[in-house]
């Protein structure tokens, strides 16, 4: 075998030990791109858990002021003898209770993310 010959020997040897890193690297690529994407859905992730929060909380503002005027309606109405509609108002507070529940998950939501 000639010089040359081994040459190319050697030269194919290590261009078929090449191959299989060009594909190593196309896959890092793939990999990068996926936590490319991966990152700009947590952003939205963020964001929207953020807004969702900000709502829960203003929520929550709502309900504990409806919930101190309920005290006071009802206050009111015992002093003139009236009855309060405890039907209706049960029924809104009892909604109003299910979504300070659900309220509390949300604002937990955010430690998670």
């Amino acid at each position: 075998m000639t010089n040359k010959e081994k040459a190319l020997k050697l030269i194919n040897e290590y261009l078929a030990k090449q191959e299989p890193q060009k594909v190593e690297l196309a896959l890092v690529d793939d990999i990068e791109t996926l936590f490319d994407d991966v990152m700009k859905q947590n952003n939205k992730i963020e964001s929207l858990a953020k807004e969702l929060r900000s709502v829960a909380v203003k929520t929550a503002v709502k309900i504990e002021k409806m919930r101190k005027l309920r005290t006071q309606v009802e206050t009111k109405a015992k002093e003139l003898g009236v009855d309060v509609d405890t039907i209706i108002a049960g029924a809104m507070f009892s909604r109003t209770n299910n979504i300070m529940k659900a309220i509390d998950k949300i604002k937990t939501l955010r430690a998670f993310i």
